[in-house]
């Protein structure tokens, strides 16, 4: 996604921030691949090659109510709208 968008990948991993610890243990091969996610088994391959063989992403957990990527996959109340506004536009850093 960041060479489509124009950004090129720096040496360290990108750090993709994640709510589901059973997600994040599948992907480090720790869970196992049920019945239920099989569906996103070419994903989750392609995910761990990234990880593992190419050291280009590594997953990290962030709590539900810390993450801001929530403002545009949810309606959210007016408090928790603005948080994460803020957050995102780095208005967060000045105040």
């Amino acid at each position: 996604l960041m060479r489509e968008v124009g950004l090129p990948q720096t040496p360290e991993p990108t750090t993709i921030y994640c709510d589901n610890t059973a997600a994040i243990l599948i992907m480090e091969n720790k869970g196992a691949i049920g019945k239920r996610n099989k569906a996103m088994d070419i994903q989750i391959h392609a995910l761990r090659d990234r990880r593992i063989v190419d050291q280009e992403v590594q997953l990290e957990y962030l709590g539900t109510d810390e993450m801001a990527a929530d403002i545009g996959t949810k309606p959210l109340a007016r408090e928790k709208f603005e948080y994460f506004r803020d957050i995102i536009t780095g208005y967060a850093l000045v105040k």
